[in-house]
């Protein structure tokens, strides 16, 4: 195993490294934690609002059976490892552990009490899950599990797609998903190719496989068709460019920001000046569609998302301050609601930011959004010091943007919402010693050395 694999502090911190059964437990669980339920992809239903709601209700068995075998590994992996040493980031702890004191105590104004404590179970195995990883994996190691989790996905849905088909790429109206939705599928080609570019970048003498990993992840993207994963992928990507080309970051943010400018200038401004019955126009809507007919058709109202947000929007005036309780958008009163005003049966909220809004109100919102921020900042800053970290930057940069369209990448028990509790808990209380990287770490002097008798190895003197 090549040396930037190797857990910190060699051998004696061997707890660190991608063990033989952490990589077992954690892709098996994350695995059915995705929802491989055969059953509930083959069903179809007459009636789809009373086929959901008793979904709901029933719950996943899978996932269940899942998140315990995760809490269990967790529990062990805690008891039999040895203590490891704690750097508490508070302006990140304590927003993040306020957030989490709202949704755990949000059953008690919720407007469907048991629903909600069901989930709020839910997030909190999860969260001991990610505590344990967070412990225990450096940040190498968990770019490597993200990649082995997402490649068995992707190939999953490929495999199923084959099997029970159709497989027509060419077809404006196909997106792949095999078992899953398309959108689960992109996020998981989208973390794919971040794991694998990102250890591309650290291992330059076998980066072969993983760039060949990371351009099979992109295809299956653009075979879903969503144009947010493209999107949010370009932004992860970004990051990761910006912390290995080191000599360009300057050519790389202004070309961005002009790429960036543009497309939306030209959007707004066809938009503004009624051009979108121009060919040039349509040309672009139909390219930015990525050859879905529906998505065309559907621009203004972001695919039918805007009803949902305004129905949304309009249950906040009811508690503005503390919301519906937490994930209180599957509550059966609630999704009712939802289906008639949008006509079909939304998932979820498809925003992110509105979920938290709808769901532990403006104080869960602001919490929300403080710890992103305030995550993204500290991965960057950790990245930049040591570029271990930039794995964990790219996610939280890739998962800023996909939340303004999609929720259920963080509000659902997935490997997505093990994968992001786990970085910030890793940055939380498992980040690097100040002022100093993770190689400075490996190396330093022994205390009981005098620093002026080695002082060859005090790079920093």
């Amino acid at each position: 195993m090549s040396a930037r694999w190797m857990p910190e502090g060699g051998t004696a911190g061997k707890r660190q490294g991608l063990t033989p059964w952490t990589v077992i437990v954690t892709v098996i669980a994350s695995i059915v934690l995705l929802g491989l339920d055969t059953k509930n992809a083959q069903q179809s239903f007459s009636d789809p609002l009373a086929a959901s709601i008793d979904r709901i209700q029933e719950g996943s068995a899978f996932r269940q059976a899942a998140v315990a075998m995760l809490a269990v590994w967790a529990v062990l992996s805690l008891i039999k490892t040895k203590s490891v040493p704690t750097r508490g980031r508070m302006a990140l702890a304590i927003p993040l552990l306020a957030l989490l004191a709202v949704v755990m105590l949000s059953p008690v104004w919720a407007i469907d009490p048991d629903l909600t404590m069901r989930r709020v179970v839910l997030t909190a195995l999860l969260l001991l899950g990610a505590f344990a990883l967070a412990r225990t994996l450096k940040p190498s190691a968990l770019a490597g599990l993200t990649l082995i989790v997402s490649s068995i996905v992707v190939i999953a849905a490929t495999a199923a797609q084959l099997a029970f088909g159709p497989f027509q790429p060419l077809n404006g109206e196909w997106r792949l998903a095999g078992l899953f939705h398309p959108v689960a599928v992109s996020w998981y080609c989208c973390l794919g190719a971040l794991a694998a570019v990102y250890i591309a970048t650290r291992e330059p003498r076998r980066r072969l496989l993983p760039m060949a990993l990371a351009a099979g992840f992109f295809v299956a993207l653009v075979l879903t068709r969503t144009r947010t994963g493209l999107a949010a992928l370009a932004v992860g990507m970004l990051i990761l460019a910006y912390f290995h080309f080191k000599s360009h970051r300057r050519a790389l943010v202004a070309s961005a920001l002009v790429a960036l400018g543009i497309g939306v200038f030209a959007v707004i401004l066809g938009g503004a000046l009624g051009l979108t019955w121009s060919s040039a126009y349509s040309d672009l809507v139909e390219w930015t569609s990525l050859g879905r007919p529906e998505a065309v058709s559907q621009i203004t109202s972001f695919t039918g998302r805007l009803p949902v947000w305004e129905t949304s929007l309009s249950l906040v005036e009811r508690r503005p301050i503390i919301g519906f309780g937490y994930n209180a958008f599957s509550s059966p009163e609630l999704l009712g609601l939802f289906a008639a005003s949008a006509g079909w049966v939304p998932s979820s909220s498809h925003s992110g930011y509105i979920d938290a809004l709808l769901s532990l109100g403006l104080v869960g919102l602001f919490l929300f959004v403080c710890v992103l921020i305030i995550g993204l900042f500290l991965s960057c800053r950790f990245a930049n010091a040591d570029s271990e970290y930039a794995f964990g930057a790219a996610v939280l940069g890739w998962l800023f943007i996909n939340l303004f369209v999609e929720s259920s990448v963080m509000f659902e028990a997935n490997y997505v919402s093990l994968l992001i509790l786990t970085i910030l808990v890793k940055l939380s209380w498992f980040g690097p010693e100040e002022g100093r990287s993770q190689h400075d770490v490996v190396g330093k002097v022994p205390s009981t050395v005098p620093a002026e008798e080695v002082p060859s190895l005090r790079d920093d003197q």
